[in-house]
């Protein structure tokens, strides 16, 4: 907030310095555009008309693209997520892990399996998506480890949540610092925020 350079767009340059270097295979993905068939689906998701959306892209189960597969199962996956039901979203979000065998995908099974009230499924699923992310660096670790104590603490299971928390914590521990700057560089949440939870 305090760098301000003409003709640099500094949210951009910290993106681009944030962002892990060794994530070819989920870039992939990221640039696709969105199959026509799915366009509806999509339209309806970005408008909140989430069971139309749901049904639209469920419509696309049986194409024989595994990408427009993969998207569909993507849609139906959050738009049963914004719908809170979860045990619908896990499923999807289950189904597009066959596709696409992501950091991120099992981080939503997992979080969607707590959720869901399948909290031993969901210890299952989070240390999956550790050993994902591990290998891959999609996601900044940290961000697997608050996600899932979210949702641990999204539905009153503040105990289950301990054994993350000190995984956060120690990753603060290793940083040396609490200084927001830092902190905000390195896209780690403020120390506060910790604290708070």
């Amino acid at each position: 907030d305090y760098l301000r350079l003409p003709g640099m767009d500094v949210d951009a340059l910290v993106r681009q310095l944030t962002q892990p270097q060794d994530i070819a295979a989920r870039d992939e993905n990221a640039e696709r555009p969105v199959a026509p068939e799915l366009a509806p689906a999509l339209a309806l998701l970005q408008d909140g008309a989430l069971e139309q959306a749901c049904a639209a892209a469920e419509a696309q189960f049986g194409s024989d693209d595994p990408a427009v597969q993969a998207d569909a199962l993507r849609i139906c996956a959050l738009a049963c997520s914004g719908l809170e039901r979860w045990q619908d979203a896990c499923y999807h979000w289950q189904a597009l892990l066959d596709y696409e065998p992501t950091a991120h995908n099992a981080l939503q099974v997992a979080t969607t399996s707590v959720m869901a009230g399948a909290t031993a499924q969901g210890v299952e699923w989070i240390e999956q998506a550790a050993a994902l992310n591990l290998r891959s660096r999609e996601l900044p670790m940290l961000q697997v480890w608050i996600g899932f104590v979210t949702a641990l603490g999204r539905t009153g299971q503040e105990r289950a949540a301990l054994p993350y928390l000190e995984k956060i914590r120690q990753v603060y521990a290793e940083l040396g610092t609490t200084d927001a700057t830092v902190l905000y560089a390195q896209r780690i949440p403020f120390f506060g925020a910790f604290l708070d939870n």
